[in-house]
């Protein structure tokens, strides 16, 4: 079994797999070709969609490669911001060299 949580559909019927990490795209087709396997997706409306870098990395899957669907419309979860330390600052300085 693999889940994922991808974006809705377009019209073509593509889900962008969001905020999915791309190291696991190719886990994700196997998975979906695997007659053993289960393909379960959580699909919400709160998910960004993301294109990927196609034809060769298009970071979707068709509605048809899915096995389990569940709709939802929850956000990602946010990550944790904390404050910046000392070592965030001194890079921050540095880096400010080159953007002001």
């Amino acid at each position: 079994m693999m889940a994922t949580a991808p974006a809705p559909p377009d019209a073509d019927g593509w889900r962008s797999l969001s905020l999915h990490a791309r190291g696991t795209m190719a886990e994700l087709d196997r998975a979906a070709a695997d007659p053993e396997r289960l393909l379960v997706v959580e699909a919400s409306s709160g998910f960004p969609r993301t294109f990927g870098l196609p034809p060769e990395h298009r970071h979707a899957v068709h509605v048809d490669r899915i096995d389990v669907l569940v709709e939802s419309d929850r956000a990602p979860v946010p990550p944790a911001d904390p404050p910046p330390g000392e070592v965030e600052r001194a890079i921050a300085g540095h880096a400010e060299a080159f953007i002001t």
